[in-house]
């Protein structure tokens, strides 16, 4: 599926051009690991492959999935959810990424460093 805008709202298309999920949201992201990052409200939350709202808009902002976890914002720093909305990673990074081969850089009291997928730091970059 892939984000379109319509009327100044974005829906997903799928291949052949049909909209499948109607446009509803404020912005909207590719999808990864079956769900994408939208907004709506100025929030961010996850939809799934049928437009269903499965996490709800309450993040500012989150980003893709990558290794079941995705970073998210609450108030004024990021942690990590899971696929359920739960947050797994507490939050206390002010720069987060994605995680590849299962560690993540993340930028935590000025420094950036690696985690491991339950958040411990590994090591600290120079």
């Amino acid at each position: 599926l892939a984000a379109v805008k319509e009327s100044g709202l974005y829906g997903y298309i799928d291949t052949t051009g049909k909209m499948v999920i109607r446009p509803r949201f404020e912005r909207a992201w590719d999808f990864s690991e079956g769900l994408a990052v939208v907004e709506m409200g100025g929030l961010s939350g996850f939809i799934d492959k049928t437009g269903k709202l499965v996490i709800p808009p309450k993040y500012t902002p989150a980003m893709p999935f990558s290794e079941g976890l995705a970073p998210a914002r609450t108030d004024s720093l990021f942690g990590y959810i899971d696929r359920a909305g739960r947050m797994v990673i507490k939050p206390r990074f002010t720069e987060p990424k994605i995680f590849r081969n299962g560690i993540a850089l993340v930028k935590q009291a000025g420094r950036w460093c690696y985690i491991d997928r339950k958040g411990k730091i590994l090591f600290q970059t120079k």
